[in-house]
């Protein structure tokens, strides 16, 4: 019996020493997923907002290295990201999206608003919205089952206006 219990003693004394020797490998975690080529999952930092845009429901993020703000759809079965612009049709900062919304949190589903026009593209129906907050227009893809959504421009080639904008 006194043999058994050193032995058991002897195997957990080892299992504790390979985990230990194994723990003691030093890496830069802050740079972990750029040097090894991996994927930076802190580099898009949720705003806690989102937007509902036909059915689809956006969440917004901004970049941690350029404050540049995002929408995203983050559904687990489709996607569709694009760059939010400001008044001047610029990609909108941090800061200036923080000026230009309602509330802090939750679904605002007054942001964008129809413009009542829609396109066929490819066999999918998509629709224009305008941003009430900046005049932007975007079209997007409003069914439950897919989505997509992007900036719509001028004939020179600027971000549309929703002021400017004819469709026809």
């Amino acid at each position: 019996m006194k043999l058994l219990n050193k032995q058991l003693i002897s195997l957990m004394l080892l299992g504790i020493l390979c985990f230990a020797l194994i723990g003691c490998e030093s890496k830069d975690v802050v740079n972990v997923g750029v040097a090894n080529g991996e994927t930076d999952n802190f580099r898009f930092v949720p705003t806690g907002d989102s937007y509902k845009i036909g059915d689809i429901k956006y969440k917004t993020y901004y970049d941690s290295r350029t404050n540049i703000v995002y929408m995203a759809d983050t559904q687990s079965y489709r996607s569709g990201i694009t760059l939010m612009y400001d008044k001047d049709g610029k990609p909108i900062t941090l800061d200036k999206y923080n000026q230009s919304k309602q509330n802090k949190g939750g679904t605002d589903s007054s942001r964008f608003v129809p413009t009542g026009d829609s396109f066929q593209i490819g066999g999918i129906k998509y629709k224009t919205y305008y941003d009430s907050k900046t005049n932007i227009i975007y079209m997007a893809d409003p069914q439950s089952y897919r989505s997509g959504i992007t900036l719509m421009y001028d004939k020179d080639g600027k971000p549309a206006m929703f002021d400017n904008y004819k469709s026809k």
